[in-house]
């Protein structure tokens, strides 16, 4: 059986490469991923490496306490952390930080494991969780390097598949399964499942689940906003939907309106198991289930999320931006600045938003000293619809700063009228209603100046039925505001 599997896998290496490529590729995923799945990782020439496999984000955080203690323990070996997935591989770039060294888990083809073991010379391998490789397992025992499951785990799902297909595989997983060392599992029920499945009595003890030893991680910008956010709009209760796969969407809308249906202000929270799902929110809020919006942030929040908007998968940012006040524009445009040896963020600031720019600016510099620049490698244009923001831009032309061609959408007459005359003529009352909640009619409203965003303001306030009055200094102006009441 194993024969056979080797066989298929040799052949599966020359038709699924093109597709690990392809999918690599439309993720955002750097070249050097598809580099490490084949076998391609760093070598390493510290003798006695430890290697931890963690498949995904649950095996990431019950890692971190046990690299951490590897690390504590045996402060002379280097210890290397390999994921299978792109979000795992994220997850245990930004949380372990102690580690020397985090690279991808390569495919289950003999060609890729040996170059992988090789680069590596582990002198331990521990798999987090259940991730049984036959390949992987066998060419690790070949070398004598010991492979321990830690944390294991058979679900119930699992071993029902297993059972069902019992006549067939149970030689090949008990022979696969004689390749490691140690099963240290999660409950006695795992226990019990590992040696039906064909590991030895003696190579399984219970240890416990590996996540209760970690510590929750510091709250966040964002789980701060939100939980103030919670608090401000009374919204209750919270239900959490974590880790939903794309048929579990709608089974979790459907449960969540009948939640509401007895607590109208409660909030669904939805944190889909895999990044391109993040698009569900879309037909979430279609289906009329609320989506939760920032209302009232800070100024180091709106920053914040200007600098999150910038960063896209595969450390690239945008190609074209569409700026509303030339923000986006301005901190790319510093960070580069500062990157090319200006000295803007060390000098004073004159005002509170000035300050805030330039501390984010230095904290990304002490992080990355070519974020910016490489950022901005493939950035083609920006157009800027504000007066200010089209003043930004015109200033640095003249100084030969611009580093995009720039379209200037202020100046345009299109732009002009809907958005000054018809726009301010729906967003005015709108704004009001929900800022005061006051009835306007009846009211005294004073418009000052007759020009496209006047006018729209005026009618508006009409519509309302308030006494509209116009100052106005141009006699044109002045004119039609008089002609039209």
């Amino acid at each position: 059986m194993y024969f056979l599997y080797r066989i298929l896998t040799a052949a599966g290496m020359f038709i699924l490469a093109p597709y690990y490529a392809f999918r690599g590729w439309r993720r955002g995923e750097p070249w050097s991923a598809l580099g490490e799945r084949l076998g391609g990782v760093p070598a390493v020439s510290v003798p006695g490496a430890i290697w931890i496999h963690a498949v995904s984000v649950g095996e990431v955080l019950a890692a971190k306490p046990l690299a951490e203690g590897l690390k504590r323990r045996f402060p002379g070996r280097a210890v290397f952390v390999s994921t299978s997935t792109e979000t795992g591989q994220r997850l245990a770039r930004e949380r372990l930080q102690s580690v020397d060294g985090i690279f991808y888990f390569p495919l289950d083809w003999v060609v890729p494991v040996r170059r992988a073991l090789g680069s590596i010379h582990p002198s331990l391998v521990i798999v987090m969780e259940t991730e049984i490789w036959p390949n992987f397992l066998r060419e690790a025992r070949r070398r004598g390097v010991p492979v321990i499951f830690a944390n294991a785990r058979i679900s119930e799902r699992s071993f029902a598949r297993y059972k069902r297909w019992h006549f067939l595989v149970a030689g090949f997983f008990k022979r696969t399964l004689e390749d490691a060392e140690l099963f240290l599992a999660q409950t006695p029920e795992d226990a019990v499942r590992l040696r039906d499945m064909g590991a030895a009595e003696d190579h399984v003890e219970v240890t416990g689940n590996l996540k209760y030893d970690g510590e929750p991680p510091a709250r966040g910008e964002f789980g701060a906003w939100l939980e103030a956010q919670i608090r401000s709009q009374e919204r209750w209760p919270v239900c959490v939907a974590g880790s939903v796969v794309a048929e579990e969407e709608e089974a979790v809308i459907a449960a969540y309106d009948m939640v509401q249906r007895k607590w109208r202000r409660a909030l669904l929270i939805l944190a889909p198991r895999k990044p391109d799902r993040f698009d569900a929110a879309s037909a979430i809020a279609a289906a009329g289930v609320p989506v939760f919006a920032w209302k009232g942030e800070s100024l180091e929040e709106y920053w914040w999320c200007t600098y999150q908007a910038l960063n896209h998968r595969g450390g690239t940012g945008p190609q074209l931006v569409v700026d509303d006040g030339g923000d986006v524009t301005l901190l790319i445009h510093k960070g580069v600045e500062l990157e090319d040896g200006d000295q803007w963020v060390d000098g004073p600031a004159s005002n509170h938003e000035e300050r805030v720019i330039k501390d984010l600016l230095k904290k990304v510099y002490a992080k990355d000293k070519q974020h910016w620049h490489k950022l901005a490698k493939e950035w083609r244009g920006v157009s800027e619809e504000t007066t200010t923001g089209v003043h930004r831009l015109y200033k640095m032309l003249e100084q030969g700063k611009l580093l995009v061609p720039a379209i200037n959408v202020n100046d345009s007459v299109t732009k002009s009228k809907f958005d000054n005359l018809y726009g301010c003529r729906e967003s005015l009352a709108d704004g009001i209603k929900r800022a005061t909640d006051v009835m306007v009619a009846g009211k005294v409203c004073v418009i000052c100046g007759y020009g496209d965003v006047g006018k729209g303001s005026a009618h508006s306030l009409r519509g309302m039925g308030a006494r509209v009055i116009v100052t106005e200094i141009d006699p044109i102006n002045a004119l039609q505001a008089a002609m039209e009441g």
